[in-house]
């Protein structure tokens, strides 16, 4: 059994002087083009909504971001030459863990009272996407949620699958920051521990976490996971492009050569079951392995 599904992302053409030709589990974004010599005869990949490079003054409705999406796999299929659906598309969330002042984007996390707009506004995104999936079958649908602490990310996951059938993915945003602040790491087995088994009585068999490549909240989510029957995927360009970093090391990578970087990754997510930090442990024993 597969431990993490790593969904490479980056839309570079070239890499350490060669093209971008990997295929394999990817994923892209539909703001910026698909690198066009990708492997399309070995390519399935998330398409995300693109509401990560969204500054708040150039927002989408929800039906604009899915036609964005929808042009984005023609023009790349063009690309291509050949048609290629996206395994799973995902729905328009508004992100809760950074803040735009005067066009610049900072991480920051959001007061609980005014992520409660965001909240809506996921769900509310959610539920549009769900109303069109008649017509997006066979690509799986990502409901992303969205939530500063657990008790509110629940509130958001429980509207969310009020939309949901067994066959979607419930997404997890708001979560890349984790890596860079460590001690929200507790907040998030909080949030997994009141999400993972409501996502699971409602049928739902598959999460992914956008944008995490940390091993100790991918460990966490796939123990809980692993619990309920619930199968588990990331995305990162981390994998992609820490290799081509003046200093390599420094930004992530396993190895100086792009490809045996993101094989590495691809891997090691696969085999996360022996990391220490899968389990069930205390905050105290957490806080240990760190």
């Amino acid at each position: 059994m597969t431990g993490v599904r790593l969904f490479v992302g980056g839309h570079a053409g070239t890499l350490q002087g060669e093209r971008n030709n990997l295929g394999g589990d990817r994923c892209f974004t539909a703001v910026h083009p698909a690198p066009a010599h990708t492997d399309a005869n070995d390519l399935h990949y998330l398409l995300d909504s693109g509401a990560f490079s969204d500054p708040p003054e150039r927002r989408l409705t929800p039906d604009a971001a899915l036609d964005r999406q929808l042009v984005w796999e023609s023009r790349s299929s063009d690309a291509w030459g050949r048609a290629v659906a996206a395994e799973a598309i995902v729905s328009y969330d508004l992100l809760i863990d950074e803040v735009w002042t005067d066009g610049i984007r900072e991480k920051r996390r959001w007061s609980i009272s005014e992520a409660d707009s965001a909240v809506r506004e996921t769900v509310d995104a959610a539920a549009y996407l769900a109303s069109c999936r008649h017509g997006l079958y066979p690509r799986r649908l990502v409901l992303s949620c969205q939530g500063v602490d657990a008790v509110q990310y629940a509130e958001c996951v429980d509207a969310v699958l009020h939309h949901a059938k067994p066959i979607d993915w419930v997404g997890y945003g708001g979560w890349c920051i984790i890596g860079r602040w460590q001690s929200w790491l507790p907040e998030f087995r909080r949030t997994l521990t009141l999400t993972i088994p409501r996502i699971a009585r409602a049928g739902v068999q598959h999460v992914h976490l956008f944008g995490v490549l940390w091993e100790p909240a991918l460990a966490a989510m796939l123990w809980i996971a692993d619990q309920h029957d619930i199968t588990v995927s990331t995305d990162s360009t981390a994998p992609l492009l820490a290799a081509t970093r003046g200093n390599h090391r420094k930004a992530g990578a396993r190895d100086s050569y792009w490809r045996n970087n993101v094989e590495w990754w691809r891997q090691h997510l696969a085999n996360l079951r022996q990391s220490r930090y899968y389990g069930a442990f205390s905050d105290a024993r957490q806080a240990a392995l760190l």
